[in-house]
């Protein structure tokens, strides 16, 4: 069943792989909200509608945005040399995360129906913390 599955996967990957992965992306934001309601959060049903807006921002922006990006962080960084790996999360890191979060927060903000001023006032609460959780990950 498994074999079937990344087989299906794979196919479409190769077929279509914009959309392919644009679509991948808003499952697994919209995945991604539904664990954090039920096993971080405890709640006792999901809110659908704050898990479709994480896939409709998965699908909307994330998806494109990111492959965009790693496409072209691919053509920025030489194939030869050393520590391939290692400059590219440089960059990622350094200079594209902290442009794309406030981006991320905006959508969220936008299909939330929050004001700009409310907007301001989210990125200035949470943008430090949420770049800080980023880089934890890393």
């Amino acid at each position: 069943m498994a074999y079937r599955v990344v087989s299906w996967y794979a196919k479409l990957m190769q077929g279509h792989p914009a959309k392919t992965q644009i679509l991948t992306t808003g499952v697994l934001m919209l995945s991604g909200d539904v664990v954090c309601q039920k096993l971080i959060e405890k709640k006792p049903t999901v809110d659908v509608e704050r898990a479709a807006r994480f896939f409709v921002i998965g699908v909307g922006f994330v998806g494109p945005t990111l492959r965009t990006w790693y496409l072209y962080l691919e053509k920025l960084v030489s194939p030869k040399g050393r520590m391939i790996p290692l400059k590219k999360m440089l960059l990622d890191q350094g200079s594209f995360a902290p442009m794309f979060i406030p981006c991320f927060l905006a959508c969220v903000g936008i299909l939330q129906h929050h004001t700009w001023p409310e907007f301001k006032e989210k990125v200035k609460a949470d943008y430090v913390a949420v770049l800080t959780a980023n880089y934890m990950l890393w």
